[in-house]
């Protein structure tokens, strides 16, 4: 995988797609905070659909904004951040050596 970070703004969206662009792959684009949901299991549930989809792509980039929403540190959601942030771990770890997963902090 590859970790984009800097300020908003100075294009690390727009190289990715570019990279996806170039490389004739679809873009899949999520922000991090699209998993987080108040009611259990939603998040992990996005997550999985998420990489589901990426999958029957593949090859392909798959782009999450603001990755560190993921880990928010909310008394009310914890169980559930938790969980989301486990199923996005272990989808990550699922992809093959040769497949690559873009996240911007």
């Amino acid at each position: 995988g590859i970790l984009l970070t800097g300020a908003p703004g100075t294009g690390k969206t727009l190289l990715a797609k570019a990279i996806a662009g170039e490389a004739g792959v679809p873009f899949f684009y999520r922000a991090g905070s699209e998993f987080e949901e108040m009611f259990v299991g939603v998040g992990a549930r996005r997550v999985r659909s998420l990489f589901q989809a990426a999958k029957k792509k593949a090859p392909c980039i798959v782009f999450i904004d603001e990755i560190d929403a993921v880990g928010s540190t909310r008394k009310q959601w914890e169980g559930h951040t938790k969980k989301t942030l486990h199923q996005l771990l272990v989808e990550m770890d699922g992809f093959e050596q040769n497949e690559v997963t873009l996240s911007h902090k």
